[in-house]
C-alpha cells in the first residue's frame, strides 16, 4: 500500500510542478506582450536559445546516469 502512495504523491507533485511552469510562461508572455511583437519575437528567440543549451545537457546527463547505473 505505501508504494501505491508514493507513486500517487510522485504523480501529484509532477502535475504540479508542470502547471507551475505553464501558468509561468502564461503570464510571461501575457506581460510581454503589452510591448508589442518586437519584444515577444525577441523573448521566443530567448528561450529557444537556453533551450538549445539546455536540452543537450539533460540528454548527456540522463546517458550518463544510464551508463553508471
Amino acid at each position: 500500500m505505501a508504494l501505491k502512495w508514493g507513486v500517487a504523491y510522485f504523480q501529484i507533485y509532477s502535475i504540479s510542478v508542470i502547471f507551475l511552469l505553464t501558468a509561468n510562461l502564461l503570464i510571461i508572455y501575457r506581460v510581454v506582450s503589452s510591448h508589442g511583437t518586437e519584444v515577444l519575437a525577441t523573448l521566443g528567440i530567448g528561450f529557444r536559445i537556453v533551450q538549445s543549451i539546455y536540452l543537450p545537457s539533460v540528454a548527456l546527463s540522463e546517458a550518463m546516469a544510464a551508463m553508471v547505473g
